[in-house]
């Protein structure tokens, strides 16, 4: 009876956008606090979304429909800039910032960001302990998991279709983990990413400028 109803849970777990929704929360918590959250989360994504994944593999490998949702696939293919989606920050940092400071982290963020590393960003800029870029950054990943789930549940992006992902470039990872939907889906998250995170990045750069303007004189 004990067995039955730990099994029920454990399936339930395993299906719910909330069950990841949490997972991804707590990531990005520990990450503010200076803690590897990634690290954290994986052994229970494994256990919740490695199965899931195996089973679309092997669905689509054998020409056969797939039908979940939630896999470690879906994880990769989220990972936009590492956690927290920092990519959209990166680039804006690249393209839009004023202060030095700011343009030469931007330089040196962008190229690792594509490849889902962002400890540049996280401890450059910082993000780790920073009230106002706290805001996008726990808030974008959870829209970004909630309508990647809808799209994909309503048929507009293809399933994960690999078990795991690799470290392959951002657009590069969506294509080969959904087809041309999951590169075209990824585009639009970094639009998003870049849409969010700028208001606050715009406050974080005019400190800094002022900040060197003042040193400056």
């Amino acid at each position: 009876m004990v067995l039955r109803t730990f099994g029920r849970s454990f399936k339930e777990l395993i299906g719910s956008i909330w069950t990841w929704e949490l997972l991804t929360l707590f990531a990005s918590i520990c990450w503010f606090f200076g803690i590897h959250g990634g690290q954290i989360i994986m052994p229970m994504l494994m256990l919740l979304f490695m199965q899931p994944g195996v089973q679309n593999q092997a669905n689509y490998l054998a020409g056969k429909p797939m039908t979940n949702i939630l896999t470690m696939g879906f994880f990769y293919l989220l990972s936009l800039g590492g956690i927290g989606n920092t990519i959209g920050l990166a680039i804006d940092m690249f393209f839009f910032s004023k202060s030095k400071r700011f343009k030469v982290l931007g330089k040196l963020a962008i190229a690792p960001a594509l490849f889902g590393i962002n400890e540049p960003i996280m401890f450059g800029m910082p993000i780790v302990l920073n009230p106002i870029m706290a805001v996008p950054f726990f808030l974008l990943p959870q829209v970004n998991v909630l309508l990647t789930w809808l799209v994909m549940k309503m048929g507009w992006v293809a399933l994960p279709r690999l078990a795991m992902g690799a470290t392959m470039p951002v657009l590069v990872d969506g294509f080969l983990m959904c087809g041309i939907s999951g590169t075209i889906w990824e585009i639009f998250l970094i639009l998003l990413s870049m849409i969010a995170y700028l208001p606050f990045f715009k406050v974080q750069d005019g400190m800094a400028y002022n900040e060197e303007m003042k040193g400056s004189k």
